[in-house]
């Protein structure tokens, strides 16, 4: 038997349990005390201030820190330089004004007496038809169409007698801001030099003044690597023509093979390589002293080790040691650390 629905005292239904389902039910809520709330304000705070001060990163780096595996490198002692560089090159005179068509392009290899191009001339007045004259190479080697002025005093005549001495007067007969022309569709005098070739067979000098602090072991006939900016730091062994010590630095004259892109180049920056040296390379903040003997802080099984080392050589911010092996595990931030610590680390 079904129960029925009652009537209150007024008149409102309910159901047999004595709730109105018209009346929403009111869900309990349990607030937080005002004590509880107020520390983990300041607990927030707390944190919030660690983490600005460096306090918190502080507290995580006793415990985590980075690590490196050494391997045997290479460490170069470069000494900065400018550069002239002096080809074994022959300037071609235009034989009459006109413009110039190019069939070989820039810094392409010719034989001799191929075509290079053809020197465009009006025969007559500008209405008459021009004509074309064939223009040859006079001997193998690279084409190119830069001329900076230096070709009209660095003649075939005068490399066989180029020393340290001499060239600085010869640099002194060159406005160096000559800029490098082109000869593509442009008007060409009668007698101007409008292209030359580079024998890409024969060595190349290069001269750089005024170098510093150098080595003992730079005499003449020393090999020594260079490295040439606009080759992309390429290293080029050359050795040492000729060496002038002065009271400002060395005047210096070295000799090196041909490289392609050389034809492009006349005055350059780039680097003398001092001295190179093998052994584990590091940075020089990574060296940990104690009572003036070199050492650092390795990471074995978990704790921090402290080994001692020979510094072979100290280059900018790089150092070379021995007594490392290879795949030993650095610590990066040795000040972070103390010998003996349980450490996790970082890779």
């Amino acid at each position: 038997m079904k129960r029925r629905k009652q009537l209150n005292s007024e008149n409102e239904m309910i159901d047999f349990k004595g709730n109105n389902p018209n009346t929403p039910r009111i869900r309990k809520r349990y607030k937080q005390s005002l004590p509880g709330r107020i520390f983990i304000v300041c607990l927030l705070i707390l944190l919030l201030f660690l983490f600005a001060s460096g306090v918190f990163k502080s507290i995580v780096t006793r415990f985590i820190i980075s690590v490196v595996p050494v391997e045997t490198s290479l460490l170069e002692d470069t000494i900065a330089a400018e550069f002239l560089v002096i080809r074994p090159e022959i300037v071609i005179p235009a034989p009459f004004s006109g413009h110039l068509e190019e069939i070989i392009h820039e810094g392409e290899r010719v034989a001799k007496n191929s075509l290079v191009g053809y020197l465009m001339i009006n025969a007559g007045s500008s209405l008459e038809k021009t004509e074309k004259v064939p223009i040859l190479s006079p001997q193998a080697g690279v084409l190119s169409y830069r001329i900076d002025g230096y070709e009209s005093i660095l003649t075939p005549q005068v490399w066989p007698q180029l020393d340290s001495t001499k060239l600085p007067d010869l640099k002194k007969q060159v406005d160096k801001k000559t800029a490098a022309a082109e000869t593509d569709n442009q008007a060409i005098e009668s007698g101007e030099f409008f292209f030359k070739i580079v024998d890409n067979l024969a060595p190349c000098n290069l001269y750089v003044e005024a170098v510093k602090n150098l080595p003992e072991r730079f005499t003449k006939g020393a090999s020594v690597d260079i490295r040439l900016a606009e080759l992309d730091n390429l290293a080029l062994n050359g050795k040492i023509a000729d060496l002038e010590q002065t009271e400002t630095g060395s005047k210096i004259l070295f000799s090196i093979p041909y490289v392609t892109g050389l034809e492009k180049i006349r005055n350059t920056s780039g680097s003398i390589v001092a001295g190179k040296y093998s052994g584990m390379v590091i940075d020089r903040k990574m060296l940990v002293r104690k009572e003036e003997i070199a050492g650092v802080y390795l990471l074995q099984k978990g704790r921090v080790v402290w080994l001692q080392v020979d510094v072979t050589a100290a280059i900018g911010d790089k150092a070379v040691l021995r007594g490392l092996s290879s795949g030993d595990w650095v610590i990066t931030t040795p000040v972070l650390v103390k010998e003996g610590q349980r450490v996790f680390s970082l890779h």
